[in-house]
């Protein structure tokens, strides 16, 4: 007589599983979580089944995991009554459970990402449900100093986005890359600064800016001081130069000694330590800044934007930017693509820049034709439309260059074909180029080409100032979106290597080697997505990196963590920007093909981009959207009244 498996046995079996990747389904902590929640209490293989799944779907990305996903491990059982009666999961109205999972309605959850996205919503539901400030918009006006005139019948979405940042406590600028986030908070900065003058304030306002990365922080703080410094060379001219002249008269100082110096990571800011997931700031010890400005908003995870809403001040502001269209953040969360869906009524089209009838009428000087006939949001969206801005004009790109907008603008919504058409148009040599199907010997002349133009741009005896002042390393770049694998950032770099050290050798004098720094580390301030060059200059190697725009040169083998960069993942791309991208496309089969993926590659070029891959991988990119299993959405409803004014 054939024994039935034992059903701790059939536990272990099941998360052996491999996927269809040939990959184990389960990583071996959730493997040893199933196992230590079923001898924990589990009571049933199942639960501890499901124990291991929502773990992996953290991995994921997700922050919980619909009940829907587990029914099949249940058979037909009822899969709700059997999680509500075991000891390992908790529910979410108990204050002071120690299980480590929970149950809300339909959705399970790790502890501490239920946590996470309860106080988050917490605090959104605080901001969404104050009062605006009142806000004069008349010095927002075309030609009133800070926006020219032009006599366009469009609404400038950057005037109505540094209103929505005044009225509001907490607001959120959206726009891809070009559209002018940085400006709207520069203007912001200085219209605050007037406010408190004219106010007869006893201090103005203090600013910090942030972002998720050290590369992200350094890139505002570039932008911000390029917008200053062309202010400054226009004092006699137009544009914001005599707004600025005359602040500065009532200041008694210069702009940039009230401005932001430095922009740090989110980490720093908060004061998160690697040994603790506790901040050194929160509610009990607030961020000392009046008002916090978050750039890459799309690139901030769940507990991180948790942990930063926390830890405004009473009275503080915040303000987000961001393109939720980007990639999500590698860790758990989507919180700015999950705001953004706010604005998306269930099967109705996007309501972008939809008011209130209240924030409408106060914007009205603002408001052109396109905008007057847009009729108010209502009900819910009142409350989140009248935070939300997006910009929509792209004023980067040039007249040659407008075909990847044309791309970019096509991925996001989805249509391939439009995308294809765009692609097809353009020609070999134009802006945007397909190359569908590429065999080996095309792989070859990319590698080629680029071991051709590192050692042109790192040649000896070019200068490092050259290379740096003139941004060569950003002249051209390798986009993957696998690191591994036979399209992958690894196998790339080393096919590159090999094929520059045939023809110049690797420890030649004067050779060098671009790479990018994979963690943070505050001693030599390089951060995680900063490049630079090693070279090999007598014994030793040094490191070159562009730090607060000034060549700093180290030992190469002082510098943290770091990996080589003549190609580098979509990914790791996030926040830079490049003349030109080339993109490689992995397998049709891929599960990271998705429309994020492709369209924040093809945002990183101003001048052209070229993509590689079969045309099915392009396809199932563009139709495939990254979905993130949150309850944040629901939750926002559920706390918001129904009409503007109820319930408060």
């Amino acid at each position: 007589m054939i024994q039935a498996m034992p059903e701790k046995e059939r536990l272990k079996k099941r998360l052996e599983e491999i996927g269809s990747d040939e990959e184990r389904v389960f990583s071996p902590l959730e493997r040893a979580f199933g196992l230590w929640c079923y001898d924990h209490g589990a009571q049933s293989a199942e639960a501890a089944l499901a124990a291991a799944r929502v773990l992996r779907a953290a991995r994921l990305g997700n922050s919980c995991l619909p009940l829907k996903e587990l029914e099949a491990d249940f058979r037909g059982a009822d899969l709700k009554a059997y999680l509500e009666t075991s000891p390992i999961i908790g529910r979410y109205d108990e204050e002071e459970s120690a299980a480590p999972l929970v149950l809300d309605g339909e959705r399970l959850y790790i502890q501490r990402y239920f946590g996470y996205e309860k106080r988050l919503a917490s605090r959104l539901l605080e901001f969404f449900q104050e009062d605006g400030d009142p806000v004069d918009p008349k010095g927002l006006l075309p030609g009133e100093g800070l926006f020219e005139g032009d006599n366009s019948k469009e609404t400038d979405w950057q005037a109505v986005g540094v209103f929505v940042a005044e009225r509001h406590r907490f607001a959120i600028l959206l726009g891809g890359p070009g559209t002018g986030k940085t400006y709207c908070v520069l203007l912001f900065m200085l219209r605050m600064i007037e406010s408190a003058l004219k106010a007869k304030k006893p201090t103005i306002p203090s600013f910090q800016l942030a972002a998720p990365t050290g590369k992200a922080a350094a890139r505002i703080m570039e932008s911000l001081g390029g917008l200053l410094s062309s202010a400054n060379t226009q004092r006699n001219g137009g544009g914001i130069s005599p707004f600025l002249r005359s602040l500065e008269e009532r200041l008694g100082q210069d702009i940039s000694e009230v401005l932001p110096k430095e922009a740090v990571t989110l980490h720093r800011l908060l004061g998160l330590r690697p040994s603790s997931p506790l901040p050194r700031h929160n509610e009990e010890n607030p961020v000392p800044a009046d008002v916090v400005i978050v750039d890459e908003a799309s690139m901030v995870d769940l507990p991180l934007m948790s942990k930063l809403f926390s830890a405004i001040k009473p009275k503080g502001r915040l303000i987000l930017l961001g393109d939720p269209h980007q990639l999500a953040s590698v860790e758990t969360g989507n919180v700015l693509a999950d705001l953004d869906r706010l604005l998306e009524p269930p099967g109705e089209d996007s309501r972008r820049n939809a008011f209130s009838k209240e924030q409408k009428e106060v914007l009205r000087p603002l408001l052109m034709a396109d905008a007057q006939d847009v009729p108010p949001s209502s009900g819910f969206a009142e409350f989140v439309s009248d935070h939300i801005v997006t910009l929509q004009k792209n004023r980067r790109l040039t007249d040659k260059a407008l075909p990847i907008g044309e791309l970019a603008k096509a991925v996001n919504e989805g249509n391939f074909k439009e995308a294809l058409e765009v692609l097809n148009k353009s020609g070999a040599s134009g802006p945007v180029v397909f190359l569908d199907e590429p065999n080996p010997t095309d792989f070859k002349r990319i590698v080629d080409e680029m071991a051709q133009y590192y050692d042109e741009l790192l040649a000896w005896p070019r200068s490092f100032e050259e290379i740096f002042g003139k941004r060569l390393l950003n002249k051209k770049k390798l986009l993957c979106a696998l690191r591994r694998g036979p399209v992958g950032s690894e196998r790339l770099n080393l096919q590159i290597q090999r094929r520059l050290a045939a023809s110049r050798g690797f420890n030649r004098e004067g050779s060098a080697v671009p790479v990018l720094i994979t963690e943070n580390d505050y001693r030599t301030k390089l951060f995680n997505g900063d490049t630079g060059v090693i070279s090999q200059k007598g014994e030793r190697k040094k490191a070159h990196f562009l730090i607060d725009g000034k060549l700093e040169e180290f030992f190469a083998d002082s510098l943290p963590a770091h990996e080589l960069a003549y190609a580098m993942t979509v990914h790791k791309s996030q926040g830079s920007e490049f003349d030109e991208v080339i993109l490689l496309l992995p397998k049709p089969e891929s599960p990271i093909l998705t429309r994020e993926l492709l369209y924040t590659a093809i945002t990183r070029a101003k001048e052209r981009v070229r993509i590689l891959g079969p045309q099915d991988s392009l396809i199932k990119a563009i139709e495939t959207r990254t979905t993130r299993h949150s309850g944040l959405e629901e939750r926002l409803r559920a706390g918001l009244p129904e009409q503007h004014g109820e319930g408060l």
